[in-house]
């Protein structure tokens, strides 16, 4: 799985939570710009887990990190350090 693969699934994820288009997602704002409240965010992070099939730390998804960044956290966290294996 690529950061590709991560930063798509974010933003489809963000787009179904608020009923946008994907193409709409700008994966250089923070999840929070588009409104999402936490009970939103705790959404966007249950679905993330069970495509990712790991737990991840709900803080970083509301920290003002931007999709991108939070998807290179997840991909160099867990993806290329091999977590999967």
């Amino acid at each position: 799985m690529c950061n590709d693969d991560v930063i798509s699934n974010l933003c489809a994820i963000v787009a179904n939570a608020i009923d946008m288009p994907e193409s709409d997602i700008d994966i250089d704002l923070p999840p929070s710009a588009y409104g999402l409240d936490s009970k939103s965010i705790i959404f966007v992070v249950q679905d993330m887990e069970k495509f990712l099939g790991i737990e991840l730390d709900p803080e970083i998804f509301v920290s003002g990190c931007t999709m991108q960044q939070i998807s290179t956290y997840i991909h160099s966290t867990y993806i290329s350090q091999d977590f999967f294996a």
